[in-house]
């Protein structure tokens, strides 16, 4: 790795909210054009990182549990790298489950199973399989991933119902498992808590609320990273579009398409926007599409992305 990509990644650590209108723009337009000039040392990377996880099933005497964790983990390294080697893996597990007759492990990967069949637009699978569940044998995390699951996968689906006489029943589910959502959430200071109370502040018409609540916990978490960061960033830029700050917006979408690129995340959501929002007037857009066509050819994610949001859809607002 050469000095001037460490260099680029320390500076991409150091970027927070706070800092964040004081970043010049030319600076993050050089720093995602050098990680997208390295994407193939990245996507190296993240394949080296991924055979060794892989090395672990090879292991004599391996027992279930153990190709369970470790299949859990090649899931969330492929979720966003590569859809049909992700539902591979939760695919095993969910097979696993069974065989130990293990509730909990089957609860887990019923709704990793869920979630990559939603993304990949198969609701009606989707649906079969979260409705097999009985809520009310639910607690703690496992009821908080039920209302997560559930009220991710209505609103995918909720997406491909606009214009349709579903639309408005759609976006009443959406709320509902939304408000499921806050009521079981553990932590009141997490990541899911933040997102759900901007989703429902900005679905109130309190975008610049809905903002607040991600830039503070951006602020006090310094280390939030990967495809998290991304999609919170992709999120402050949406709300940031919504109260017409055109520049906070182009910056956050920079901010996370740099964090997409550094982390092989090939959803490619703020990246295409960012394309979309420079389209006409940049020597930069040939590339960014080059780029989205490329993880298209190598990736087989069909579906919506995971930075949609109950506002966006219930504002009529799909993405790019």
């Amino acid at each position: 790795m050469n000095r001037v990509y460490c260099l680029l990644v320390c500076l991409f650590c150091a970027c927070q909210v706070s800092l964040c209108k004081e970043l010049d723009e030319k600076v993050l337009f050089e720093e995602l054009d050098q990680l997208l000039a390295q994407q193939q040392e990245l996507t190296q990377e993240k394949e080296r990182k991924i055979k060794i996880i892989k090395e672990g099933l090879s292991v004599p005497s391996i027992t279930l549990e153990q190709e369970y964790a470790i299949n859990n983990r090649l899931y969330d390294e492929y979720l966003a790298f590569k859809y049909d080697s992700a539902y591979k893996y939760v695919n095993r597990n969910f097979i696993i489950a069974k065989r130990l007759n293990n509730k909990k492990l089957y609860t887990e990967c019923t709704f990793n199973l869920v979630h990559i069949l939603s993304v990949a637009g198969l609701f009606d699978h989707a649906y079969v399989l979260i409705d097999s569940i009985d809520v009310r044998k639910l607690s703690g995390q496992d009821l908080q991933d039920y209302y997560q699951t559930y009220s991710d996968l209505v609103l995918f689906s909720t997406e491909f119902s606009v214009g349709t006489d579903f639309y408005s029943d759609n976006l009443s589910k959406i709320l509902f498992y939304r408000k499921k959502l806050r009521e079981s959430i553990l932590d009141k200071n997490s990541l899911s808590a933040a997102c759900n109370q901007a989703d429902l502040l900005a679905w109130n018409g309190e975008d610049r609320k809905a903002l607040t609540v991600l830039q503070k916990y951006v602020e006090n978490h310094p280390d939030l990273d990967g495809r998290a960061y991304s999609i919170v960033y992709s999120t402050m830029a949406f709300f940031y579009s919504k109260v017409g700050d055109r520049q906070m917006r182009k910056k956050c979408l920079l901010l996370s398409a740099i964090s997409d690129v550094k982390c092989c995340i090939r959803e490619n959501t703020s990246i295409r926007e960012l394309a979309s929002v420079l389209f006409g007037g940049s020597l930069k857009l040939p590339m960014y599409y080059l780029h989205i066509l490329d993880n298209q050819a190598h990736c087989t994610l069909i579906g919506t992305s995971n930075t949609l949001t109950f506002s966006r859809i219930s504002s009529g607002s799909s993405i790019p």
